[in-house]
């Protein structure tokens, strides 16, 4: 999985740095150089190409195939096509290389045309060399307009994931908008509570205190009481000798009475 996502990483980056350098009107610019070939040094007509080097491949192959019934085969890093015919060009047998390379900002392709013996220049060859020049224009004029359909269709299934991303973050905000500010009537709510509620405990707090007076009061009128009582008793105590006192004078004055009649 490691090593999965290390390519798919790389070649993102690859087809990134590829749409930054499409962002810019592609050179199609055929020049010749001398270059190495099976130890020789030969002439070829050289392109750079913002693109991959494998695409590329693919796709020069595909084209001398399809255009010019010539096949190319790869072997040692070169594509060739020997002892072959390309009747755009001549009619003679001819021998048809190319070589691809990486490059800074894509690739860079070489092609090697020999024929009789020697190979394919402007000088030697002027009517051959504009011919296979015209056919490499013709590949690179083509592989462009394909690459470029296919690199903005891409870009557009990127558009159409990016906005459903961003689709799917604006709905997610709105519902953490909604939520916040449910959230927020929430705290609203609660501090009215609170503020109800400490308004409560402080009336509660006064009712409390209030209370407490009235039992203490009571507590002193009950001691008060209990002291009238215990006073209360003591005076019914000497009453009732009073009236003992009373009844015994009055009987003694009752026998008293009689004893003189």
């Amino acid at each position: 999985m490691l090593v999965l996502g290390l390519i798919l990483v790389l070649t993102a980056n690859a087809q990134d740095k590829v749409v930054e350098a499409l962002a810019e009107q592609p050179q199609m610019t055929v020049t010749t150089n001398d270059v190495a070939l099976k130890k020789d040094e030969v002439n070829a007509y050289t392109a750079y190409v913002k693109a991959s080097p494998d695409r590329l491949e693919k796709e020069w192959k595909a084209f001398m195939k399809d255009f010019h019934n010539v096949e190319m085969k790869k072997s040692k890093g070169i594509l060739a096509a020997e002892e072959t015919k390309i009747v755009s060009i001549t009619q003679d047998i001819v021998y048809l290389y190319t070589k691809i390379s990486k490059d800074e900002e894509g690739a860079r392709m070489d092609v090697m045309l020999r024929m009789g013996g020697k190979y394919v220049d402007d000088s030697a060859f002027p009517a051959e060399s504009a011919k296979l020049r015209s056919i490499v224009n013709k590949f690179l004029h083509d592989f462009f307009v394909q690459l470029y359909d296919d690199v903005i269709d891409d870009q557009r299934k990127e558009q159409d994931k990016l906005t459903k991303e961003y689709e799917k973050m604006v709905k997610a905000g709105e519902k953490l908008m909604k939520e916040t500010e449910g959230k927020e009537e929430d705290i609203v709510k609660a501090e009215e509570t609170i503020v109800k509620t400490e308004k409560l405990i402080a009336d509660s707090q006064i009712k409390i205190e209030q209370l407490k007076a009235d039992i203490e009061n009571y507590r002193k009128e009950i001691e008060s009481l209990k002291k009238q009582q215990e006073e209360n008793k003591t005076s019914q105590g000497e009453a009732q000798t009073k009236v003992n006192d009373q009844a015994k004078r009055i009987e003694k004055l009752k026998q008293n009475a009689d004893a003189i009649r």
